[in-house]
């Protein structure tokens, strides 16, 4: 469980990183605290794409370790539940 708690705030925190390399190296030293605001109207749209897909990609890791936890933790309870019972005697963790 901990290597991949550590694997996924690893993976999110390079994705945060490249988002704000990759927005410094654009704009350079005029980086506004609107990041959106520093780039053309025709350029928005890829912007907003490109943000979109590293918040997707940061999510994945989040939802990875939630249901992980959330599934052990439905699971214990279920054979706590039924402990004993012939329908729980092939459910093994």
């Amino acid at each position: 469980m901990a290597k991949t708690i550590n694997v996924s705030f690893s993976t999110a925190a390079s994705f945060y990183l490249s988002v704000a390399c990759t927005g410094y190296a654009a704009l350079g030293a005029s980086t506004p605290g609107d990041i959106v605001v520093g780039f053309n109207v025709s350029d928005v749209v890829e912007v907003i794409a490109n943000v979109a897909t590293g918040v997707l990609l940061h999510m994945i890791s989040l939802v990875q370790v939630i249901t992980q936890v959330g599934c052990f933790t439905l699971i214990s309870h279920i054979l706590y539940l039924c402990r004993g019972k012939w329908f729980c005697m092939y459910i093994y963790i």
